[in-house]
């Protein structure tokens, strides 16, 4: 799901609120990563292992961390502000690619890919 919608009309008050409401259909919880502070898009991956309180592998990549926990959760990861670093929307992707249940939920991002579909405002 992608909100869209100019500054200030609600679209991350929304996104937390449906995260709360949908809460218990996900086992392993529902993740709110603000990536507001970001410009740069090598530094998203990194966020949201963070946001997720994980560790890094050694001698793996983030990029294969992150898919080998999701692969084996049932989460939402709401990411907000992703427009800034829209760059970083390929890794998200290929961390979604191959999951049987992708769900992507930026409330500000201009497109959102997940099992090989796009969407756009």
């Amino acid at each position: 799901m992608t909100l869209v919608g100019p500054g200030g009309t609600g679209k991350t008050r929304l996104a937390l609120a449906v995260g709360q409401e949908v809460l218990a259909s996900f086992a392993d919880g529902v993740f709110f990563d603000d990536l507001s502070a970001l410009t740069d898009p090598s530094l998203v991956l990194p966020q949201i292992v963070q946001a997720m309180s994980l560790r890094e592998t050694p001698g793996r990549s983030l990029q294969d961390t992150l898919t080998d926990h999701l692969s084996a959760k049932q989460l939402l990861l709401i990411l907000d502000n992703l427009e800034q670093v829209i760059d970083a929307a390929t890794d998200i992707a290929t961390l979604l690619t191959g999951h049987p249940i992708s769900r992507c939920s930026p409330p500000h991002a201009s497109h959102c890919v997940s099992r090989g579909r796009r969407s756009s405002p």
